[in-house]
């Protein structure tokens, strides 16, 4: 069975950008997923420390992590993206919330998303760094049918063989066993109920899958979320032992033979490994759509977990840790 293990949203601060760079460096993370709208020290979007990165590890894979929900969008102010004139995004709420009640919004949504994608994507090409796969920060792309056709269309533009995140959540594929449920599909479920936003629940998310599939993108059999906000050894346990061996019928285009799964990452080096960790948290609270709870009290004990336990699994046989 092969494992691509996620670490996502490089890019926010050095506190998960240093932890990142240190599960990389042990061999147990395998793939990095970067936001384009991080700035360098002059204020600037830049995608440097990611390039930098890949350069040091070239047998990663690196991908942009499309947002809509965290910092100032990249393309300017688009109206109906952004919360005000300084282009700050709208927060998870206000931008699953879509209106595309009228011609005219509909329009103005399309516009506005295709530009911003591609503003994010132009971070990349500016620096001279090759986009590996995609996905989107907290699912925002994926939540609602009318966002995902404008997502995968702008992806498969930039390469139509290029992989992508699995929309489909394994919680939401499971009945019984310890994969059944996770915080993140509880999560998607509420929010299900906000009108504007499509049914979260599988027959939802499968709709979006055949979307991508249709596109001709590639992804993996399976996503696995269940480390977010349960950042224990039995949890990573279940995943590398209870995650499926089959292919996934749910799936045509495989990036690989198959079968393949996504495990998702989001992690933060110890308070006491920095001495400015406060002021760190501050500015991803000023940044936004980063869970600030879950940083302060969850995430450096993720990325300890991963440390400890990940050798338990590396030198297994009848596991491998690939990159997309």
């Amino acid at each position: 069975m092969k494992f691509v293990i996620t670490a996502d949203d490089f890019g926010v601060n050095p506190i998960i950008d240093q932890a990142i760079q240190q599960a990389v460096l042990k061999g147990f993370v395998t793939n990095v997923a970067g936001l384009a709208n991080g700035t360098d020290s002059a204020g600037k979007f830049s995608v440097q420390g990611l390039k930098n990165l890949k350069a040091q590890f070239p047998h990663i894979s690196v991908g942009c992590h499309f947002t809509l929900t965290s910092g100032r969008a990249v393309s300017g102010t688009p109206t109906s993206l952004v919360s005000d004139s300084s282009g700050q995004f709208k927060g998870m709420l206000g931008q699953a919330r879509i209106d595309i009640s009228t011609e005219q919004k509909r329009n103005q949504l399309r516009s506005d998303l295709e530009a911003e994608l591609r503003a994010q994507i132009a971070v990349f090409d500016d620096a001279g760094l090759a986009i590996e796969h995609f996905s989107d920060h907290v699912g925002i792309l994926t939540l609602h049918p009318f966002t995902a056709e404008i997502y995968y269309r702008v992806i498969k533009e930039y390469n139509p063989q290029i992989s992508v995140r699995n929309p489909v959540l394994t919680a939401a594929l499971m009945d019984h066993g310890c994969l059944r449920d996770s915080q993140m599909f509880i999560l998607g479920r509420v929010a299900g109920l906000v009108p504007g936003i499509a049914k979260y629940n599988l027959e939802g998310m499968s709709e979006v899958l055949h979307m991508m599939q249709q596109s001709g993108l590639k992804t993996t059999d399976y996503f696995v979320e269940h480390l977010y906000k349960n950042p224990f050894a039995h949890i990573l346990r279940c995943i590398m032992n209870d995650t499926p061996r089959e292919l996934s019928s749910m799936v045509q285009n495989r990036i690989d033979a198959g079968p393949i799964a996504e495990v998702v990452t989001h992690l933060a080096i110890q308070p006491s490994q920095n001495p400015t960790y406060l002021n760190a948290v501050e500015a991803i609270g000023e940044y936004g759509g980063i869970d600030i709870t879950y940083l302060k009290a969850n995430r450096f004990r993720e990325y300890e977990m991963l440390m400890e336990e990940m050798p338990n699994y590396a030198g297994q046989s009848d596991l491998e840790l690939v990159s997309f």
